[in-house]
């Protein structure tokens, strides 16, 4: 199990590193050409489409990685089902979009939200698509759909961005780099969808999986960016623009880093339940934690202590002052995020609990908006940042108490230890560096920091890294020995 979990998670390292650099370059582009009140509305629009997704198509996405092993058998009536859902889904939101063209919140440009509504349907279906690539545990494919989406997405966005096209460029290159790459699978993927083929005890299954979450995840939503809407409504959109830059790379590296660890290790668990039990989930799972923490750890406090040189380096000039503010707070936060994410959740999810998941997301949104409320008119945008951190917090503790209840999380104070140490080493090898400034001090940073890490994995042998690396090196030696 443990070298199935680790070259998946390698692999989707490798596959995700490119497309996460070059979305970090999308949001040091975009901060360089958008203004403040267009940044804004790009943020508001991105988010409300993030709730839409989250609102109407988030139970398909989740029954697709979950259900597929199960329905291996019957594959092409699976992704018949699927793909009605998703149409079904589509209707539904026509309408919705109909009605938020009408009403216009927050003076948002017509053509913004059009294009907000495109983005979502086009959104979707790439996302179903990574996650069949994700359940038939092909890490190459789902880099090579994320690498085409990124580098399409910029190009194009940026291109239109600096002719002038502002937000609404911005958004068709999202929209063009998404649908294009979907072009090259959708022949192949779902060559066998066909309508009389669906099964709507499939649907019911994966509508009954799913309803905890049409609720659970855009509460998550309201826990994550309401606080963007709620600081255009009490001070404006510039404000929503300043705050979103900052927050948006911490959110992103951390949840970059954190995924590569999902992605490969979620699928592995379901199968491990599937075919060994509880038992061997849970000697998976336990895998699954080290990892989380031995890169959410670094990532964290490399943010906390090189905030200054993120921000000036990477935002453009009128968002680096808040940015250099909101990232510590975001880190923290962020990294309790990351952990309950991808990995105290997983109880509900593998057991189907998923109502309790549910009512605790609800809760952790009624703390987050009433926070806000309070803080963001007393002390603006770091009172934002002070509610994602408590919000955070307190949904992690939460989870954990509930989660430990209804499956056995593995635990080991050895392994909390092993990622502190480590953690420590990359921060005495950091502390000399941390006042130098641009870009090349912020590569050799971010070099130094990873080859602390590696080397302390290394050195301690976690996760039996040492020991495949010598088994791989040896069957290497003895392939090349016998062609010779």
């Amino acid at each position: 199990m443990i070298p199935k979990f680790l070259s998946h998670s390698v692999t989707y390292l490798l596959a995700r590193i490119v497309p996460g650099a070059v979305s970090l370059l999308a949001i040091y582009v975009y901060s360089h050409l958008l203004p403040s009140e267009e940044m804004g509305h790009y943020a508001l629009v991105l988010t409300g489409m993030d709730f839409g997704h989250r609102l109407f198509f988030i139970w398909l996405q989740m029954g697709l990685v979950r259900y597929l092993p199960a329905f291996a058998d019957r594959r092409d009536t699976f992704l018949s089902t699927v793909t009605v859902g998703y149409l079904i889904s589509v209707a539904v939101t026509v309408v919705v979009g109909l009605v938020a063209l009408i009403a216009q919140p927050k003076g948002i440009p017509l053509t913004l939200i059009g294009a907000g509504i495109l983005l979502l349907w086009s959104n979707t279906w790439f996302e179903l698509n990574l996650e069949l690539a994700r359940a038939d545990l092909k890490p190459w494919r789902f880099g090579f759909l994320e690498l085409v989406r990124t580098i399409l997405s910029l190009g194009l966005g940026g291109f239109l961005a600096w002719r002038g096209y502002g937000a609404l460029g911005v958004l068709i290159g999202l929209i063009v780099g998404r649908i294009i790459p979907m072009l090259v699978f959708v022949f192949g993927s779902w060559r066998g969808v066909r309508l009389r083929l669906v099964d709507w005890g499939i649907f019911r299954q994966l509508l009954h999986y799913g309803k905890p979450m049409i609720i659970n995840y855009p509460a998550a939503w309201i826990v994550d960016f309401s606080d963007r809407f709620l600081l255009g409504e009490l001070i404006g959109t510039e404000a929503t623009g300043l705050y979103s830059p900052g927050y948006d790379i911490t959110r992103f590296s951390l949840m970059l880093m954190g995924s590569v660890i999902h992605l490969a290790a979620f699928p592995v668990n379901v199968h491990a339940l599937e075919d060994g039990g509880v038992r061997r989930c849970v000697r998976s799972m336990r895998q699954n934690l080290l990892a989380l923490l031995l890169v959410a750890l670094p990532v964290t406090v490399a943010f906390i202590m090189l905030a200054p040189n993120i921000a000036t380096t990477i935002l453009g000039e009128e968002y680096q002052a808040t940015a250099i503010r909101l990232i510590p707070f975001m880190a923290v936060g962020m990294f309790f995020y990351v952990l309950r994410a991808y990995y105290v959740n997983y109880a509900f999810m593998l057991t189907g609990r998923l109502v309790f998941q549910m009512w605790i997301t609800i809760a952790a949104a009624a703390v987050s908006v009433c926070l806000n409320l309070v803080l963001i008119p007393r002390i603006g945008l770091i009172g934002a940042a002070y509610t994602a951190v408590t919000t955070y917090i307190v949904a992690f503790i939460v989870s954990l108490f509930y989660a430990r209840r209804i499956f056995p999380l593995p635990f080991k104070v050895k392994d909390l230890a092993q990622g502190i140490g480590v953690v420590a080493v990359m921060a005495l090898a950091l502390w000399p560096l941390a006042g130098m400034t641009g870009r090349l001090a912020l590569i050799l940073q971010v070099v130094v920091g990873i080859a602390t890490v590696g080397g302390m994995v290394l050195a301690l042998n976690i996760l039996d890294v040492r020991s495949l690396l010598h088994g791989k090196l040896n069957r290497h030696r003895s392939d090349r020995g016998a062609d010779s």
